[in-house]
């Protein structure tokens, strides 16, 4: 599945769900998110408020993703990067613009919030360029 299939599916979760549910059905999605349990500090994202541990590594031209965080929301956000991205083709998650896919969506982020996303995607693009 594409990336841009994968988001779509996202969507139409997300379609009838008013801003609250929205950030609650974030939450659950990192309730699931499946942590691996060896991260390090190496792995600690740079710029966010809360403590995120995100891996990015590439076999061939596939992405792969874990991740997790010690906030619900971010472990949230977190998830969603895994879902989308995980085993995806480098081109995919290149074109992929996940901040406007979020506006898209009607889900705003705080200041803070929005500067770890940023630290998580600059992650992500360092790793595939």
């Amino acid at each position: 599945m594409t990336v841009a299939e994968r988001a779509v599916e996202l969507e139409e979760e997300l379609d009838y769900l008013d801003r609250d549910e929205k950030f609650e059905w974030l939450i659950d999605r990192g309730k699931s998110l499946e942590a691996n349990g060896t991260y390090t500090d190496a792995d600690l994202v740079k710029g966010c408020q809360s403590k995120v541990w995100l891996q990015v590594s590439t076999n061939g031209d596939k992405v792969h993703i874990e991740g997790t965080s010690d906030a619900l929301i971010t472990k949230g956000i977190v998830g969603l990067l895994v879902e989308l991205f995980d085993t995806a083709p480098t081109g995919e998650v290149k074109d992929f613009d996940f901040i406007a896919w979020l506006a898209k969506n009607e889900m705003s982020l705080s200041y803070q919030r929005m500067q770890g996303l940023a630290g998580m995607l600059q992650r992500i693009r360092m790793t595939i360029k």
